[in-house]
């Protein structure tokens, strides 16, 4: 597999998901701000694909409300691309919306066949891990968009055995929040692995470090 997790934005050294993938042609999701205004998600898609046009990827949003019970068209989609880069923001969110478009299944496969390389950020790191539970303390598991199911998803992709905590000792507003989810992890004695804002887990095949 090929991982670039962040845990704020592309990190302090974003050259970094280059060494990843030889092809140039990215997918961007930012289904986890789908319920914050058109205006400003717009926005933070426009801000993300200037960000990898800079890297020299050619980028494309790929919505996945637009493939909500369409699973084998997003499938024929994703094989397009070399990088898929997804935005944080609500967690439980962002799982609904992979559910619902069969994301889970489709990124799932293509990472385990090494087809892809994967990027994100937050929630787009979160998503990765076993299960959701603890996260309910940073982002609100009951925040449902229009047009998604109100069912709260607690199952990860189960890409992970452990979980992560970004945001860790950072300015971020959700780093004291996250302090409660590390509490609760130990609690539940589920392993985790903290990132600062700036840091980079990077995975690629049997080599794996921390950026910073």
């Amino acid at each position: 597999m090929r991982l670039y997790l962040s845990s704020y934005r592309f990190g302090n050294n974003p050259e970094q998901i280059l060494k990843l993938t030889t092809g140039r042609r990215a997918a961007v999701i930012v289904n986890a701000m789908d319920g914050v205004s058109d205006k400003e998600r717009s926005e933070i898609v426009q801000t993300d694909m200037e960000s990898l046009q800079r890297l020299g990827f050619t980028p494309e949003e790929i919505d996945l409300r637009n493939y909500f019970g369409k699973r084998l068209e997003l499938t024929a989609k994703m094989v397009n691309f070399d990088f898929v880069w997804v935005h944080g923001g609500n967690v439980f969110v962002l799982r609904r919306a992979f559910k619902m478009s069969g994301a889970d299944w489709v990124l799932t496969d293509m990472l385990r066949e090494d087809q892809i390389a994967y990027g994100g950020f937050d929630a787009g790191i979160c998503v990765l891990q076993r299960d959701l539970h603890g996260l309910e303390l940073v982002d609100d598991a009951v925040e449902v968009p229009e047009g998604y199911i109100l069912e709260t998803p607690w199952e990860g992709l189960k890409t992970f055995r452990y979980s992560f905590a970004p945001h860790y000792k950072s300015s971020d507003p959700k780093s004291a929040a996250m302090e409660k989810v590390i509490a609760a992890y130990s609690a539940n004695a589920t392993r985790y692995v903290t990132l600062g804002d700036g840091e980079v887990l990077v995975i690629n095949g049997n080599e794996e470090f921390v950026d910073f």
